[in-house]
């Protein structure tokens, strides 16, 4: 009976002494992530974060385009970064400029690398898409598996009337919504 007592008096006290440090080891390690998770949280909030308010998410202007996240017009040509992605033209050219881009920095068409922090609606992504330049169409359409020869006896009109007709289509459908934001309302 006495080893008993001593036994379990010993459990007690050692229970007693672990007991903070359990507390302040769980109390720490609620805000603790991984490595991985650490990067992933990081990478989703440049996604939704705009430091140099000019449009483009930080994460399209360090990862798509290769532009400045602080200076609203990398290319200091007076206008900003988001307009001049949207027009088709390199935001780290100025304007009238005849810039060499090289293999490893070139910048990525719109077209080909939409960014879903750019598009809150269908219609945003609708009015974007319908401003892309006639040869940005012709290209995507090619990328997408349409024979070169189909499209060179089309106007651009004709072109762009098609790649419309398809993307309203494509939005009643809901195949785009992936590319849509979704709302958290």
């Amino acid at each position: 009976m006495g080893a008993s007592g001593v036994i379990l008096g010993f459990l007690s006290l050692s229970a007693s002494v672990r007991r903070p440090i359990d507390e302040q080891i769980a109390r720490a390690a609620v805000g603790y992530l991984t490595p991985s998770q650490r990067d992933l949280a990081e990478e989703a909030a440049l996604k939704t974060r705009d430091t140099d308010l000019d449009g483009l998410t930080d994460y399209d202007e360090s990862k798509v385009y290769r532009t400045s996240a602080y200076l609203k017009d990398s290319d200091s040509d007076g206008t900003d970064d988001r307009t001049e992605v949207m027009a088709g033209n390199d935001p780290n050219c100025p304007t009238g400029k005849q810039c060499v881009a090289s293999s490893t920095s070139s910048t990525p068409s719109p077209a080909s690398t939409p960014s879903t922090s750019s598009f809150r609606s269908d219609a945003d992504l609708l009015a974007y898409l319908e401003g892309l330049p006639a040869l940005e169409i012709r290209a995507a359409l090619i990328q997408a598996g349409v024979p070169e020869e189909t499209l060179t006896g089309l106007s651009d009109e004709d072109v762009r009337a098609l790649f419309v007709k398809t993307v309203k289509e494509s939005l009643a459908k809901g195949e785009l919504s992936g590319l849509v934001e979704p709302t958290t309302e």
